[in-house]
């Protein structure tokens, strides 16, 4: 139980020092996902900043797509407890919280693998709850804090320099435990046949930002329909609008049979006035890779004996076929409009990979 210096802050929650979490199971987390995308869809940034306080272990993954080319990076080195905390240091990757819930600094300095940043991350509004969430077993269990944001300066794509002054995106920090067996926290992807649809949107309007984050179960692995939902609207003053009743339908490239990519999204909800609110969305980017970026296959939380760094490139023109791991979990850059009022949404989203699967809109 090594002191440090975030002992002296008076926010312990058990009975050790802070380095000392409450699970002492190997999969316990933390993390900070975070999203950057141009209006146009033509530029998406992810970096992923996790720690592994049981398995002493910090990673980071960076991503950039350019129009339809997307280059990763993966870095990971034993973790650093006086410091993992607010100021991460990876190789040529810095990033610094430089006012909680508000600022972030980040920084990807010149590498092999044709990415850099230098940007400022700014909070749009007050960052709000979406919940604690449970999924199928004991096993799986994680907080989740979202937050949109505001971004200024560069990104560096195969050796050009494009600003990101007026890109927008979101924060997902979240904590918990993450399904996993073997050397590694997500040796096991959490994309299951259980799973039919999974979607988190975060939209930007001009004085609004939307959310939705849901998931829908698949009545042929549970049993039953299951479907879970949060979502809200949170206005620039940081008031927050809840959501309910959500119903969506879905429509997707064809053919069906050989993808799952889907070419508009309509979701019907209702504000506590019992108002119909009415979002549509079309993606406007090809998809973003989060397994490029070390995600799902065994690289999260690995112990790989000191420091390492890797990086790859994928090319996202053509629709990826059904069962490709690399695309089961897609980021895309959408054009929305919630109620007539348009905007531009940063979308995550996974639908079932099994052949016989079918959608089932529920308006």
């Amino acid at each position: 139980m090594p002191v440090t210096k975030w002992d002296d802050y008076l926010l312990h929650q058990n009975f050790s020092t802070l380095d000392k979490i409450q699970s002492d199971g190997t999969n316990a987390f933390e993390r900070s996902l975070i999203v950057c995308v141009s209006p146009d869809g033509k530029l998406q940034l992810d970096i992923s900043v996790f720690i592994y306080p049981n398995r002493k272990i910090t990673d980071v993954g960076i991503g950039i797509r350019y129009g339809n080319t997307q280059r990763s990076m993966f870095i990971s080195r034993p973790m650093d407890p006086e410091n993992d905390r607010d100021d991460f240091r990876l190789g040529p990757f810095h990033a610094k919280i430089v006012e909680p819930m508000k600022r972030w600094q980040i920084d990807l300095a010149e590498n092999d693998y044709g990415i850099g940043c230098s940007l400022k991350m700014e909070g749009r509004s007050a960052p709000w709850e979406a919940g604690d969430w449970v999924a199928m077993s004991k096993d799986f269990y994680q907080a989740v804090v979202c937050q949109a944001l505001r971004f200024s300066g560069t990104i560096t794509f195969e050796s050009k320099e494009y600003s990101v002054n007026g890109c927008v995106g979101v924060k997902d920090r979240s904590w918990g435990i993450r399904p996993g067996a073997g050397p590694s926290i997500e040796s096991e992807a959490p994309i299951t046949p259980a799973l039919a649809m999974e979607n988190w949107i975060a939209a930007h309007f001009q004085n609004y930002s939307f959310n939705l984050i849901g998931t829908v179960m698949n009545p042929a692995v549970v049993g039953k329909e299951m479907e879970f939902f949060v979502s809200n609207i949170v206005s620039d003053d940081g008031t927050v609008m809840p959501l309910g009743d959500v119903h969506h339908r879905v429509e997707f490239l064809e053919p069906f049979e050989k993808h799952r990519e889907y070419t508009k999204e309509e979701f019907l909800l209702k504000d506590p006035a019992g108002k119909k609110r009415h979002l549509v969305i079309r993606p406007i980017s090809r998809p973003f890779s989060l397994f490029a970026m070390g995600w799902f296959h065994g690289m999260l939380g690995k112990d790989f004996g000191g420091f390492h760094m890797e990086g790859n490139q994928l090319d996202a023109s053509k629709p990826a076929p059904l069962g490709d791991e690399r695309w089961l979990n897609q980021h895309r850059v959408c054009e929305c409009q919630l109620d007539g009022d348009k905007g531009v949404a940063f979308v995550e989203s996974i639908f079932c990979q099994l052949p016989d699967w079918k959608y089932k809109p529920t308006w």
